[in-house]
């Protein structure tokens, strides 16, 4: 039998198949290192998430005698007729009121009045939920959390930081803060509670909880906060589904797969706020007169049929009738998650307030 060679074109061949399938697989690893991150994160927020579920209920967070406004003016307790989710109840904004519960933001800009709404603002033709903190300590009827308390209790303390030695057999070592001996984090996990009235329910203490989950926020940083409006319910609502917005800018829409959103408006006078998460979007925003649209696809609890309808109606008309306003979204960066539970407010007893 004779035994043919390989030839030398043969051997080419063969090499320049394996460069090209290297060079696929070096192409691919930014995607892969990205999704991995991205999947890093994801798991952290859940955890972090889950576990402020609960420490909601731990910290007695849902208790309003607990709950009081920024410091100018000092720390405002807030009483029954301020927090009951009734038409009737009001607050400073003239209408009955969801709450964020947002004490590191607060801590962070106490001298900024605006800080006092979320979305950060002050436009009374949007809704918006007075943004609340924390009495500082048991008794602290005139006090409000600090910053470090805000941090110790809504940033996540479970990415300690590692020094990694030069000699890589050796093992990581973790890294102590000077003063105190204590353990450093990163920190880049942190969360806040929204809470809003479930207005199909006669339970006037009855609200639906949103644990709102952050990577890498910057609670100084106002702009991360802001607001535009759905020009169109192109799925009629259901299940959020394709909405198109419509903002001042192409940066107002900046907005892509993972991200959430707030739906806010009147729901028979009564601000009515659900939380979304954007699972695909147009590639890019377009420009439509003097405004930019994109188009967005939704995930989550139908929108009442009655506000798709006024929306529409505000749009089709000009000017539009007149108790007619378009349903708004907040977009918030770095909102990575959001949990939701219905609870009971711990409206506690008659002495408390």
């Amino acid at each position: 039998m004779v035994r043919r060679g390989v030839s030398l074109l043969e051997v080419m061949f063969a090499m320049g198949v394996i460069a090209i399938g290297l060079a696929g697989v070096i192409a691919i690893l930014p995607v892969a290192l990205h999704h991995i991150g991205r999947g890093a994160v994801l798991d952290n927020a859940s955890r972090v998430g889950l576990n402020a579920v609960e420490e909601f209920d731990l910290r007695g967070m849902g208790r309003p005698s607990l709950w009081r406004y920024r410091a100018t003016p000092p720390a405002v307790p807030l009483g029954p007729d301020l927090w009951f989710a009734t038409p009737n109840a009001t607050t400073r904004n003239g209408w009955a009121t969801a709450f964020a519960i947002d004490p590191w933001f607060i801590a962070k800009n106490n001298s900024d009045v605006n800080a006092d709404e979320f979305p950060y603002g002050n436009t009374a033709s949007v809704p918006r939920m007075d943004r609340i903190t924390f009495r500082a300590f048991p008794g602290g009827t005139a006090s409000m959390m600090t910053a470090v308390q805000a941090e110790d209790v809504f940033v996540s303390q479970d990415e300690l930081v590692f020094d990694l030695p030069a000699d890589r057999a050796q093992p990581p070592t973790q890294v102590f803060g000077q003063a105190a001996a204590r353990r450093q984090y990163e920190g880049s996990i942190s969360w806040m509670a929204t809470v809003a009235p479930v207005l199909s329910s006669a339970d006037r203490d009855l609200y639906t909880l949103s644990i709102v989950v952050f990577h890498n926020r910057s609670v100084t940083d106002t702009s991360a906060e802001h607001v535009v409006d759905v020009r169109n319910f192109i799925a009629s609502g259901l299940a959020g589904g394709d909405v198109t917005l419509q903002g001042s800018s192409p940066d107002d829409l900046d907005l892509q797969a993972g991200n959430w959103v707030m739906l806010m408006d009147f729901l028979s006078g009564v601000p009515y706020f659900r939380w979304y998460r954007v699972v695909a979007t147009e590639e890019s925003a377009q420009l439509s007169g003097t405004n930019w649209q994109r188009d967005v696809t939704l995930h989550g609890a139908d929108w009442p049929t009655s506000l798709v309808a006024n929306t529409n109606l505000y749009w089709s008309s000009s000017p539009p009738p007149a108790g007619t306003v378009p349903t708004r979204v907040a977009v918030i960066d770095n909102v990575v998650a959001v949990y939701e539970k219905t609870v009971r407010l711990e409206t506690g007893n008659l002495w408390e307030f």
